[in-house]
């Protein structure tokens, strides 16, 4: 009988080391550089490059966006920050510098008050980003 048992011990850890770390999961993330409409589009082209991750929603009026991706596959051995950074990176990389990534706005949506600079003769997303990235 001890044998048996542990027969069936060692035949469900052989099974178990081939079963994968965890799937994927939606994951949060506040994104930079989706300052207007049209640079959701923009955000889609960028996220379909990234290998292992998949651009499930994008909140353009609190600037977020959902992936689904395992972390512990794409950064192994990270802690939660080093991963926004890890992914800011990546983002980056894929994006040339337009769009980044930083931790969730810890406040609530009713306690953020929403300011809209009005700039005129920004024709282009390029003017448009610089200027973003000036305020």
């Amino acid at each position: 009988m001890a044998i048996g048992l542990r027969c069936f011990v060692i035949a469900l850890t052989a099974l178990s080391i081939g079963a994968p770390i965890a799937s994927a999961q939606p994951i949060k993330h506040q994104i930079t550089g989706l300052f207007m409409p049209e640079r959701e589009r923009d955000l889609r082209e960028v996220c379909e490059k990234l290998a292992d991750m998949k651009l499930v929603r994008i909140d353009y009026k609190n600037a977020e966006a959902t992936f689904d991706y395992v972390p512990a596959k794409l950064f192994p051995k990270q802690t939660p920050e080093q991963i926004v950074q890890k992914l800011d990176n990546l983002l980056r990389s894929a994006s040339n510098s337009t769009f980044g990534v930083k931790p969730l706005c810890m406040l609530p949506p009713g306690k953020l008050t929403f300011l809209e600079i009005p700039a005129g003769g920004l024709d282009c997303k390029a003017c448009c980003l610089a200027a973003y990235e000036a305020i």
